[in-house]
């Protein structure tokens, strides 16, 4: 599951909660283009192996943070909430 930190004066429901986690996912894309632009430029075929893998991960993540934001987006929509204890799930780390 991917947990993430945001500053205190983010709130749930916040325009600026939400910004700011799209903005994460597009910052994720990001670096996964960096990556792979970097792998070309690679002096080594470790070094390329590592941006290769660098760049999955980092496409990995903002994929998380999409299915996040539809998780949130149908939450809304359906007044339903996520209480962690019944979920399984370990909590905030």
């Amino acid at each position: 599951m991917f947990w993430f930190y945001l500053p205190a004066w983010v709130r749930p429901g916040d325009r600026k909660l939400r910004d700011l986690v799209m903005d994460s996912a597009q910052h994720c894309l990001g670096q996964s283009a960096e990556c792979r632009r970097l792998v070309h430029l690679a002096r080594s075929e470790a070094e390329a192996h590592a941006l290769k893998n660098l760049s999955r991960t980092w496409l990995g993540l903002a994929g998380q943070i999409d299915r996040y934001n539809a998780l949130m987006r149908e939450q809304r929509r359906g007044g339903q909430s996520f209480s962690a204890e019944g979920s399984g799930e370990q909590g905030l780390p």
